[in-house]
């Protein structure tokens, strides 16, 4: 079975798979307002399904309207999981708060399109970016703070 870490939210945290392989790392950056999370390399795709239930659990327990989801160390492509993610993860998202996603693009380009591909799905729906390092998802969610 997967678990997280802890059974009280810590401001920062691991969330793993039933084999104890870390999933993501995440972390409150700012208290209920925004989260960022790490995804951990090569995860199987029924790990990331896991990771993004946990994902909007986080969502929800944090009241967090801003999401960081930071690929940078994922290695693979989660492709053939974007109409799962779409359709059972970003309802949850929503309805536990999301409102902005900054997606931070992975080093691996295979990767690169899943993510592009999500940020299409997403639109219209809720304001998502996409960047090229995690200093540049931070400046737009500082922004989208300053502005809201």
């Amino acid at each position: 079975m997967n678990q997280i870490s802890t059974t009280v939210l810590p401001e920062s945290g691991w969330v793993y798979a039933h084999n104890g392989t870390a999933i993501l790392h995440y972390e409150v950056e700012i208290p209920h307002k925004v989260l960022h999370v790490e995804w951990q390399a090569g995860a199987p795709l029924e790990d990331v399904k896991w990771g993004f239930l946990e994902l909007a659990r986080l969502l929800q327990e944090t009241r967090c309207f801003v999401l960081i989801s930071d690929s940078n160390h994922y290695i693979g492509c989660w492709q053939e999981l974007i109409p799962w993610v779409r359709y059972e993860f970003l309802p949850l998202a929503l309805s536990h708060g999301l409102r902005y996603l900054a997606d931070v693009l992975p080093l691996d380009p295979a990767n690169s399109f899943s993510i592009y591909s999500w940020r299409e799905e997403t639109r219209g729906i809720v304001h998502h970016e996409v960047f090229s390092t995690l200093s540049l998802a931070r400046q737009w969610v500082m922004g989208v703070l300053k502005a809201g």
